[in-house]
């Protein structure tokens, strides 16, 4: 085992401006009738394309696509996002 500390780093928030956002892999993995999934790059564009708008509405946007993604599949992983706004 490595005895390196992990790698860390610190900047300050942009008031207004940034947004942290956390998501379980029941998110990116929902898969839809033909087993594709959703991917991180679907949940990560959609934040991107409402990042001004705030974290309820973006959390909204989020699980739009993933539902839509989905449909009528059911869910075999949880499903948890966080999203915070500075």
């Amino acid at each position: 085992m490595d005895e390196q500390p992990p790698l860390a780093a610190r900047r300050r928030w942009q008031r207004d401006a940034d947004l942290l956002v956390l998501f379980t892999d029941g998110v990116s993995d929902a898969r839809n009738r033909a087993g594709e999934r959703l991917g991180e790059d679907r949940v990560l564009d959609t934040i991107r394309r409402h990042r001004g708008r705030p974290p309820s509405e973006i959390l909204d946007e989020v699980f739009a696509v993933l539902n839509a993604h989905t449909g009528a599949v059911p869910l075999r992983d949880d499903l948890t996002i966080v999203i915070l706004r500075s």
